[in-house]
């Protein structure tokens, strides 16, 4: 994995972190096949993170 400031060589089960907007890339090192898990989270807009059940139950009348 190597992003501007960092090369790293991850091993099964190893694990990196960096935030998405960040150019980066990957590739599999030897002929055997690799897998990536990917996962991508944002936070949610403060406004929706405090919403009640009723404000979202009006939200879906509309």
């Amino acid at each position: 994995m190597r992003t501007p400031d960092r090369s790293s060589i991850l091993e099964n089960g190893d694990c990196a972190y960096f935030p998405a907007h960040i150019a980066h890339q990957m590739r599999r090192l030897g002929a055997e096949p690799a897998i990536a898990v990917i996962a991508v989270a944002r936070d949610r807009p403060p406004a929706r993170r405090n919403q009640t059940a009723a404000d979202v139950s009006s939200n879906d009348a509309l």
